[in-house]
């Protein structure tokens, strides 16, 4: 089930029939699971940070995964490793960006293959939502740690099926999707994508959506500054006063188009 090194509280979430069992009932049976498997040199133990943790070969993972189909237990468990490292990640949006970031940066590259294999799991099977939230909360360590490639496939994968979600999630993947393909420098991608929002903008209220929209709008200035269409970025503020609820600039002093709300 693990994509990559895992813990002994991530085995007790993922390793139990309901996500709370595990610490419930103590780590006795899953550790006793695991101690058993160690000693049959089917789980490898190891130590990371002072961490005990357990891996699988890739052989041993896939036979696994093959006995949770048979036992019809494969998407429970899918749902319940989603479910661990999605709520693993979420702190961490609130991490601080100065002598603390690296700390950050190291500790999420340590689980960056269960954190990929859950959002894959969330993109294809769903709750599409929660995709949406898990790649906005970890889109700076997928960016600063060189993983943009991999992230813009999955965020093509949640635009495609963008139309299910509500206004504020359809923004915030659409968002999620430009930001990164900018990244990878397809501009013209993502300014194609980021103007497929300017529909949702008058569906949302409340500061979360206002920030989306602005910084959006923003970035269409930008690309369009980088374009020379200078023009574009003045237009952009314009659009924005029906989405910011008041008066917006009419020119855009650093051509950026920031200044809108």
């Amino acid at each position: 089930m693990f994509a990559g090194p895992f813990s002994l509280p991530a085995a007790e979430a993922v390793g139990t029939d309901s996500p709370d069992q595990g610490q419930a009932t103590g780590p006795g049976p899953v550790l006793e699971t695991l101690g058993s498997l160690v000693d049959s040199s089917l789980v490898r133990p190891e130590t990371s940070d002072g961490e005990p943790r357990f891996s699988l070969l890739q052989t041993i993972r896939e036979y696994a995964l093959e006995r949770l189909a048979a036992g019809g237990d494969r998407v429970q468990a899918h749902d319940q490793h989603a479910a661990y490292f999605r709520a693993l990640a979420e702190p961490t949006a609130a991490e601080p960006a100065g002598p603390g970031l690296l700390a950050w940066l190291d500790r999420l590259e340590t689980k960056h293959d269960d954190l990929l294999a859950a959002m894959t799991w969330l993109v294809d099977h769903g709750p599409l939502e929660q995709a949406v939230q898990l790649s906005w909360v970890m889109w700076k360590f997928w960016w600063l740690r060189g993983h943009t490639a991999e992230l813009a496939r999955l965020g093509e994968d949640v635009v495609a099926k963008s139309e299910q979600l509500p206004p504020h999630e359809g923004i915030t993947a659409l968002n999620f999707a430009g930001f990164i393909l900018i990244a990878n420098g397809d501009q013209a991608k993502a300014d194609t994508l980021l103007g497929q929002n300017l529909p949702l903008y008058r569906q949302v209220s409340g500061k979360p959506a206002m920030v989306l929209t602005a910084s959006a709008l923003a970035v269409l200035g930008y690309l369009a500054a980088l374009r020379r269409d200078y023009p574009a970025p003045p237009t952009c503020s314009a659009r924005a006063r029906p989405c910011c609820g008041r008066q917006a600039t009419t020119t855009c002093p650093d051509s950026t188009g920031f200044s809108t709300c």
